[in-house]
């Protein structure tokens, strides 16, 4: 009997029309055309696979005996072994790859939410059946079944049997607390808002947004909250939030690594009763003094951490005794109380803001400083005005995206804390995959 499903009948000449593609644009003649010299000349030596591969194997020559790659080198066979890869591609495959990028991360939030990959990890290399997985997680096989055959076919996974997986390197990696926060925190916060980017972006002329509290944020959680007062009202959102701040660094150089503390403030420090060393203004759960403490154990001077009430009480309960910071509610908004400190320091807190709060900032820090003394130092991207990485551009969107905020460019950097009255003493890079950082001082 033929089927007579409504949705199998033709459609009307006037929709089919809408629907057809030009005759010079067929599916055909269109995948042609960009397959043809005109996809070569446009992509030049990118796409020039032969180049390619010798770069690779070039870079790979240079990998010592013991497999010990150091950062520089592992980068370069990255963004090599990248290129590579992406000229290898037929115009079908990238766009399948994009296409379906939200897909991984999807997934991957569910194994988290089930345990699948630290239940993986621990079971080490002899895996773990479906079967048992259900069992442990109360997930239905057929489901974990299905889940587990996509993380394997993304690599995520190692299919040992037909019904039986075990963890790979990228398992381990997702299964570091700090870092499967930061899946967390970008599922389930900013992906819904990033999804939301282009009605939003429509709905505004094309636009970037201006206004904090006018953001994609505020259109996806149809809320009048700030960014950082909606998620403080969202107990596990915020809590990986704060974890992921400080995940966000695992496996990039730490600004004390390449920023010289002891000969640029440790030197000209003045110890004497009360005198503060260090203030970090929004510093969030004190990763960062921890992180000085430990570095220099014998420090002199108060390091004191300046954040809102909540976070404040949230890094009090975490941090591991002795505990290397004196707690202080704070916000930024308002006059800075601390008088004099060597160092008023900044990490991520400008990139949060358009400019005229970013002022407001500074005057209440520079009302503060002690001249030819106190110094500002901001740990936040530099963005290069050609060459931007990926990083740099993933927060960009991200601060876009949350705050109606930016990062900015060295000019820009310039141009802010000048309107203010601060000089620009000295920025230092080491990469586009880290934090720069910025240190002004008033004029």
């Amino acid at each position: 009997m033929p089927m007579t499903d409504e949705r199998l009948r033709p459609l009307p000449v006037s929709q089919q029309d809408k629907g057809r593609v030009p005759p010079n644009l067929s599916q055909n003649s269109t995948f042609d055309a960009i397959s043809s010299h005109t996809r070569a000349e446009i992509l030049g030596k990118d796409a020039d696979i032969s180049t390619l591969s010798q770069q690779v194997t070039s870079l790979a020559e240079r990998i010592p005996k013991d497999g010990d790659i150091d950062a520089d080198l592992r980068q370069e066979l990255r963004d090599a072994t990248q290129k590579l890869n992406l000229a290898l591609e037929t115009p079908g495959d990238t766009v399948q790859r994009i296409a379906y990028l939200p897909l991984q991360t999807t997934v991957v939030r569910m194994a988290l939410e089930l345990n699948v990959l630290h239940e993986l990890v621990e079971a080490g290399i002899e895996g773990r059946s479906v079967d048992d997985l259900s069992r442990v997680t109360g997930a239905e096989a057929f489901l974990l079944a299905r889940m587990l055959r996509y993380l394997a076919a993304i690599d995520v996974v190692k299919q040992l049997d037909h019904d039986q997986y075990a963890a790979t390197s990228i398992t381990m990696a997702l299964d570091i607390p700090v870092l499967a926060a930061g899946v967390k925190h970008n599922y389930d916060f900013v992906c819904p808002i990033f999804m939301k980017l282009p009605e939003f972006l429509a709905k505004h002329d094309w636009k970037s947004p201006t206004e904090t509290l006018d953001s994609p944020l505020q259109y996806t959680y149809n809320t009048k909250l700030g960014g950082y007062a909606w998620i403080a009202e969202r107990n596990e959102m915020f809590t990986n939030f704060n974890i992921w701040m400080k995940g966000q660094r695992k496996g990039r150089a730490d600004w004390l690594d390449f920023y010289d503390f002891e000969k640029e403030i440790l030197a000209g420090y003045i110890d004497e009763p009360n005198g503060v060393l260090m203030v970090d203004v929004g510093g969030g759960m004190g990763y960062e003094l921890t992180s000085l403490k430990k570095k220099f154990p014998q420090i002199k001077g108060r390091l004191i951490l300046q954040d809102l009430k909540e976070t404040v009480a949230q890094a009090v309960e975490a941090a591991a005794p002795p505990q290397a910071f004196e707690p202080m509610v704070h916000d930024f908004f308002q006059p800075q109380p601390v008088k004099g400190a060597r160092i008023y320091y900044f990490r991520q807190v400008i990139q949060n803001w358009q400019d005229a709060k970013c002022l407001q900032i500074f005057r209440h820090t520079i009302a503060a400083m002690k001249k030819g003394y106190s110094r500002i130092i901001i740990n936040e991207m530099v963005v290069p005005d050609i060459g931007a990485g990926v990083h740099q551009s993933n927060v960009d969107f991200t601060m876009m995206s949350c705050l109606s905020a930016m990062e900015r460019t060295e000019n820009d950097w310039h141009n802010l804390l000048g309107s203010v009255g601060l000089r620009v003493l000295n920025i230092w890079t080491l990469n586009d995959r880290t934090e720069s950082i910025i240190e002004a001082v008033p004029q």
